[in-house]
């Protein structure tokens, strides 16, 4: 990732020059913001005071997804009519992005079920026995190697507009029967969110509000998915509202 990192410093310092020296304002989405906020931690304050003007984040999942343990263990189709959740598993499994985005225990309670079974419950200081049990030692190590690359509590201090759904049922706990723990598709039991990540963590930006001097603006949409929040009018107009101040 350093090589990465090295070229988006090159093309925000580029993009700068080529604009008459106008401060750059970068955008991410989904887990893009992680990788985002990553980035702005990096970086010196006099580097980011002279080239960041904001850092505008769409439907960032801060805290994770309780979506990525049903793709740990059973997986998940994406609502995709032709993919099979059992055959995209194994999939799923092999990426670092799954174990990252596991829910954390910054925003989840640690007596919050988050897997129910006949056997037993999982909570997020359970996932050594989840991933033992569902046969996937490795997730366990996977999960720990990238638990603590970025922290959600540390503010990037740069100007944030802070950009998501709500309205939408969203999982916060897997009810898995006998016969469908862990390879058939649980019954979710739903709290609000934007349909994949939970509110509690799409509103993770706003604890920033008194870690940095730079203002934090949200914008709560309703009942826009995950995704849609790329290609909704609304969406697109809050932003060019961003870009032209």
């Amino acid at each position: 990732m350093s090589g990465y990192y090295s070229q988006l410093t090159k093309l925000v310092e580029d993009t700068y020059t080529i604009n008459n020296n106008s401060k750059v304002v970068l955008l991410g989405h989904s887990l893009g913001n992680l990788v985002l906020l990553y980035f702005l931690n990096q970086k010196p304050q006099e580097w980011k005071d002279k080239f960041i003007g904001s850092f505008v984040t769409l439907s960032a999942p801060w805290g994770g997804s309780v979506k990525t343990i049903k793709m740990q263990a059973s997986g998940d189709d994406m609502n995709i009519a032709t993919v099979k959740a059992l055959r995209a598993r194994s999939v799923q499994r092999s990426m670092p992005s799954s174990a990252f985005l596991l829910p954390s225990d910054q925003f989840w309670n640690k007596t919050e079920v988050l897997i129910q079974t006949p056997t037993r419950n999982y909570t997020v200081n359970d996932y050594k026995q989840f991933f033992t049990d569902i046969n996937f030692p490795d997730g366990y190590f996977m999960r720990k190697d990238t638990e603590n690359l970025v922290d959600p509590m540390k503010p990037p201090n740069v100007q944030v507009h802070c950009l998501y759904s709500s309205g939408l049922l969203t999982a916060k706990t897997l009810v898995y029967t006998k016969d469908e723990w862990p390879d058939k598709q649980p019954t979710p039991i739903n709290e609000d969110g934007d349909h994949t990540v939970s509110l509690r963590s799409l509103e993770g930006c706003l604890r920033w509000k008194t870690l940095q001097k730079q203002p934090i603006d949200s914008k709560q949409f309703h009942g826009i998915k995950h995704l849609d929040m790329l290609k909704e009018d609304i969406v697109i107009d809050y932003i060019k509202s961003i870009l032209i101040k």
